[in-house]
């Protein structure tokens, strides 16, 4: 992340399983004082899974395979 350019970014959305987990992608926006709204994709929600993102500042967990419209309406909720 050290690499990447936050300037332009209005949305994040994240995974779970991706190389650098959801969950620690916000704990470094954070650390960073990087405020963008982050989606995060997981295969089950689970509820401390779900109660640990949002508390670390997810605004919102998404279950895949992700529903277009869900995922349309989630971005345009933190995009106006």
């Amino acid at each position: 992340m050290d690499a990447v350019s936050f300037d332009d970014m209005d949305l994040i959305v994240t995974g779970m399983d991706m190389p650098m987990p959801g969950d620690e992608v916000i704990s470094r926006l954070r650390e960073s004082r990087i405020h963008i709204p982050t989606l995060v994709t997981v295969t089950t929600i689970m509820k401390n899974m779900r109660r640990q993102l949002l508390t670390l500042g997810a605004q919102e967990i998404l279950q895949k395979p992700i529903d277009l419209t869900v995922l349309f309406n989630a971005a345009t909720r933190y995009l106006g």
